[in-house]
């Protein structure tokens, strides 16, 4: 066995050598039905294609219904990134996304409603991507089929599709143009491609009629990439069934491979001049069970860590001198790590970094074991794989074997926590270095980082911390214990956090003044503090707005610690919550907010004893553009909604008080376990909240309230720490509401387990207030609503309360 080792990475070797600034040939494809995904293969002639990966898929897909991956198509922009979109399922509306540098670390992936607006549209098959470098945006072809639309070929395709070639473009994958209407000759289409040939361009279509029968591949062309394009010529494939064309020109020479469908193979014709075609299905060969899909031109410092982590997938690399053929995979025992639980690894770690770093970039690999260090220091290109049973251990400063990096100077700290002023003091840290990423199924353990502030020598606080970075991504791992941050990442840009697991004693992630930031389908229980926190601190030494950020699919909530991960999700520990005894665990905006927050989503997320929704801004910084959709809350220990614009003003003096406007808050379920805490949306006497919108929301109510608690007076607090507990018990179970302009309530709902002699309602200088279809319990003697100092007030179906308008009222009870 290890001859035959030795011999393969001796082949290896050998074939990466010859072509080391070469230009190789990949070819994506999906086999069976697409269920498991991406495939890919790769040749050097345009003939004989060898599978990657030991034939297992690259991304799995998980968007659609069908969650197919089909006919994977792959480009490259000049920028370095691949793009691919794909068909998601036999009979849907929509087309998968995602993007990738490497072909192997993928972004989250969307899922595009291109027929939206076609509610008769059987399918969206086949979709083509192209960019167009003059306009800088995507065009994006596929083919569909909508009943009744071309009724003279109704008869000529299989089973009543009648395909056309529909598009959309795009400059950002974010917003798109109308769906258009792309190719329509007056046949039956599928499969369109699209090859720029000098100032013309090519498209190879599949001419999709069966009666009477055709199923072959013909080409059309025009002098712009958007049309018209012409008729179609003669078929250029033989007297078999083709589908799927993938076209690229070899030197002089025009290449078409294509899918023989019923023959279960692929086939292929070239030309040198697009009309004589000579059919060389014969001469190719490619990998078994292949169903069609792209070929593209990459060059070899792309396919070498296609190589190298496919023989990682394999268990085949032994040796540092297998390593170093092959590099970008850096092993680090093979640099002095033992992986023992007892050995401390840093100084391994950091020259398996170095070395990676040194030639360029790699991914530095830990296979299963437990490895103790203190800070790790991550360059630019340098990717941190976990393994399957890696466990990366933050170290003990206590054994007197080493310690944490000092925390850097910082001359702006007196502005915020010392947590978020310092960034070595850390197991993982980076500054200043692009396109990092840390991936695997691995787990990083930080029993001995402390959630404190000290600056004690040798002391580390942070599990990951990244200051301005940029093109970072985190996947698959999971964090147990991560001190005061599992990740505190300031002024960074262009971060994905993908399904990474978080059961910590403090915060979970702290996105501080960073920009297009995307979090997907993690899971954070963090008792002691915030889940998911986004921040705008003075750390960087000026105000910087956390913007372009969405969060979607996650959970949080506030278990005893240790207790998520394990499955055991215990609640025995809550009372011990040095937090006023009530578990975090939250999803906030704040309370660090000198450069405010803007334009960021949050959808589809469930919270889980923990306390509610927080968005506060207090330190000068802007609240603006903020969209929460589809949330459940259960157990909730807090506030369910606080919305909070205060002047503690923390920053440089005369910074101004900030602004929160234009939020949009809809379709929410919650069970509020506290009768304490209410809804709080409070700005501050001349300084409004404005523009809030609430829409379909459901609240099951604890109450159980004694009836002078409806007479507290709710103290203003203008310059204190922006929390609901601040503010002590409230006199409303529902929604207390102060200094605010232009609030919208719709389709709200209120129910109560336990009798509460509080009203739903408390209104305090507002300037604008809308009530609709809004439905409370009913309580003899309890007003629903309490209003002072309010103008145009209106209330609209509000079940049994009378339609009212008010221009303006200095105090009313109703």
């Amino acid at each position: 066995m290890r001859k035959l080792l030795c011999f393969s990475f001796l082949f290896l070797s050998v074939l990466l050598s010859g072509a080391e600034t070469g230009k190789v040939l990949l070819f994506s494809f999906f086999k069976g039905n697409g269920e498991d995904g991406l495939h890919l293969a790769y040749s050097r002639d345009g003939y004989n294609f060898t599978v990657l990966n030991n034939d297992k898929s690259f991304l799995t897909p998980v968007v659609g219904v069908s969650k197919l991956m089909r006919d994977p198509c792959i480009i490259r922009t000049p920028d370095g990134t691949f793009h691919m979109v794909w068909t998601a399922g036999w009979t849907e509306k929509g087309i998968g996304y995602a993007s990738s540098r490497d072909l192997i670390n993928w972004s989250e992936q969307k899922y595009f409603m291109v027929m939206e607006k076609e509610p008769a549209a059987r399918n969206t098959w086949a979709p083509e991507i192209i960019y167009d470098r003059k306009n800088k945006q995507f065009l994006i072809i596929w083919a569909t089929t909508i009943p009744g639309r071309f009724p003279d070929t109704e008869k000529a395709g299989d089973t009543g599709y009648n395909h056309r070639i529909y598009s959309v473009t795009t400059k950002d994958f974010e917003t798109f143009s109308g769906t258009k209407l792309f190719y329509d000759k007056g046949f039956n289409v599928i499969d369109a491609t699209i090859i720029e040939n000098r100032k013309n361009y090519v498209m190879f279509v599949k001419d999709e009629t069966r009666n009477p029968p055709q199923k072959n591949i013909r080409i059309t062309t025009s002098g712009s990439l958007y049309g018209p394009f012409s008729s179609p010529s003669d078929p250029i494939t033989g007297n078999y069934w083709a589908e799927g064309p993938t076209s690229i020109k070899i030197n002089d020479t025009w290449f078409v491979y294509f899918d023989k469908y019923t023959e279960k193979k692929m086939g292929a014709v070239i030309s040198k001049d697009l009309k004589t075609w000579e059919d060389i299905s014969g001469k190719v060969t490619f990998p078994e069970g292949v169903r069609h899909g792209t070929i593209f031109e990459v060059d070899e410092n792309i396919l070498k860590p296609l190589l190298q982590y496919s023989n990682v997938q394999q268990g085949q690399i032994e040796v540092k001198e297998d390593i170093e053929s092959v590099h970008p995979f850096y092993n680090v025992k093979d640099y002095g790590a033992k992986g023992d639980s007892t050995s401390i690894e840093t100084d391994a770690i950091n020259k398996a970094i170095d070395a990676a770093s040194a030639a360029g970039g790699g991914t530095v690999y830990f296979p299963a074991g437990n490895y103790l260090s203190f800070s790790i220091h991550l360059k630019s290109n340098i990717t941190l794989f976990l393994d399957n049973g890696a466990f990366l251990i933050g170290a003990d400063p206590a054994s007197g074997k080493g310690g944490y990096d000092a925390p850097e100077p910082n001359a702006f700290d007196m502005y915020q926590d010392f947590g978020h002023s310092h960034w070595h003091n850390s197991l993982i840290w980076g500054e200043n270095i692009e396109n990092i990423a840390i991936t695997g199924h691995g787990w990083i353990v930080g029993n001995e980082l402390t959630r404190s502030g000290r600056a004690n020598p040798g002391i580390g606080n942070k599990a990951i911390a990244l200051k301005l970075c940029r093109n970072v991504i985190l996947k698959d791992i999971t964090i147990l214990r991560g001190g005061h941050f599992c990740l505190l990442a300031t002024g960074v840009d262009n971060m994905t956090i993908e399904n990474v697991k978080i059961d910590t004693n403090r915060d979970g992630f702290d996105i501080d003044c960073c920009r297009h930031v995307h979090m997907s389908n993690c899971s954070v229980n963090s008792p002691f503090d915030d889940a998911i926190v986004l921040k705008s601190s003075f750390g960087l030494g000026f105000a910087r707005v956390t913007e372009d950020v969405t969060i979607t699919n996650c959970s949080v909530s506030g278990f005893d610690i240790g207790t998520f991960l394990d499955g055991t999700y215990q609640r025995k520990n809550y009372d011990r919550v040095p937090d006023r005894g009530v578990v975090t665990g939250r999803i906030k905006f704040g309370t660090e907010s000198n450069g405010g927050f803007r334009n960021i989503t949050i959808s589809n997320c469930t919270f889980e004893f923990c306390r509610g929704l927080a968005l506060e801004t207090v330190d000068g910084g802007i609240l603006e553009d903020i969209s929460v959709t589809n949330v459940t809350m259960r157990d909730v220990m807090g506030a369910p909604f606080f919305l909070r614009l205060g002047a503690r003003m923390r920053g440089p003096e005369g910074t101004p008080v900030g602004k929160m406007r234009r939020i949009n808050i809809s379709n929410i379920v919650v069970y509020s376990a506290n009768p304490d805490y209410a809804s709080l949306i409070l700005g501050i006497p001349g300084y409004d909240i404005e523009d809030v919108k609430l829409n379909n929301i459901t609240l099951l109510i604890k109450g159980g309230a004694p009836k002078e608690q409806a007479e507290i007076v709710v103290p203003e607090k203008e310059n204190s720490y922006p929390d609901p507990q601040e503010f002590g018990k409230i006199p409303t179970y529902g929604f207390f509401i102060r200094h605010v302009k232009n609030i919208e309530m719709t389709n709200i709902e209120m129910k109560l387990e336990n009798e509460d002699f509080r009203p739903p309602f408390i209104l305090e200088d507002v300037k604008g207030a809308s009530f609709i279809n809004v439905k409370t319990p009913h309580i003899e003697g309890v007003p629903s609503f309490i209003l002072k100092k309010v103008s145009n007030f209106k209330t609209i179906q509000c079940g049994l309360l009378p339609d009212k308008k008010i221009d303006k009222v200095e105090s009313l009870k109703f």
